[in-house]
């Protein structure tokens, strides 16, 4: 279970949003960075999972993420090679890479909540 601790409205960025899965034809094995097993699922305790850039946001923070779609909470347990700056890629399908296609590229606020460790 993830220790929320105290929640703060912390750091805000305005990040490019990506979606991937977590089994694809170009690496992608089912474990996050983190050590996640995503293999059934794409949450942990109960948090989205997204990957980052761990020089912007740290792993293992907690963030809020509001999409043009939708507003919910993440945890930063992954990261990606393309992954760099002010960049996430939220995890929304353990093989339907449609789900991913379909989310396509959009800028989203995100609000750091608790800061991870480094």
């Amino acid at each position: 279970m993830v220790s929320r601790g105290k929640l703060n409205e912390g750091r805000v960025l305005n990040v490019l949003a990506t979606a991937y899965v977590s089994f694809c034809d170009t690496g992608c094995i089912g474990k996050t960075a983190t050590g996640i097993d995503v293999s059934k699922k794409i949450d942990f305790d109960g948090l989205r999972i997204i990957a980052v850039d761990p020089k912007v946001i740290k792993l293992h923070s907690i963030v809020k993420v509001e999409t043009k779609n939708e507003t919910f909470l993440a945890y930063a347990g992954d990261t990606g090679g393309d992954i760099i700056g002010h960049r996430i890629d939220i995890l929304v399908a353990v093989r339907d890479t449609s789900k991913a296609f379909a989310f396509g590229k959009e800028t989203v606020k995100l609000t750091v909540l608790r800061e991870g460790k480094g």
